[in-house]
């Protein structure tokens, strides 16, 4: 499987420092990072990961790497999905029940969005079983 890497310069770091159950990354941040969408996850410079995320032998120093997993799939799941809800409430609403009053279309939008949140969390909790998750590599 291809890994989706979201900006090169936001997804390395540091290993700061290894305890028993997690450890510490102190991240490389440069001027991509300003426009990177993981820039919120990493802005607070150093981040503290699972020590089951990573590799087995991580050691303080280490200079590792992020790759990000099925992010067009979750970006389609947030983004997408919700939007077609909303437009598939407004048509339903006009072309199904044949009702033009703008308030009631909005209002089943915003339901048939809610139903979307609905779905999605529960695609959410069904996917986070098949790890979601960041992968980390040692580069050096």
């Amino acid at each position: 499987m291809e890994h989706v890497k979201i900006n090169e310069e936001c997804v390395e770091g540091v290993v700061a420092e290894v305890i028993r159950d997690s450890f510490k990354v102190s991240m490389i941040t440069d001027d991509g990072c300003k426009s990177c969408g993981m820039n919120n996850l990493c802005n607070q410079k150093i981040i503290t990961l699972n020590r089951q995320d990573g590799p087995a032998d991580l050691k303080a120093g280490q200079r590792i790497k992020f790759e990000y997993d099925k992010v067009i799939q979750t970006s389609f799941l947030l983004y997408i999905i919700p939007i077609l809800f909303f437009i598939a409430g407004i048509l339903i609403t006009k072309n199904l029940f044949h009702i033009s009053n703008e308030p009631v279309q909005f209002l089943s939008a915003f339901a048939a969005t809610g139903i979307a949140f609905i779905i999605i969390h529960f695609i959410d909790n069904r996917a986070s079983k098949n790890k979601y998750h960041i992968n980390i590599k040692v580069i050096n």
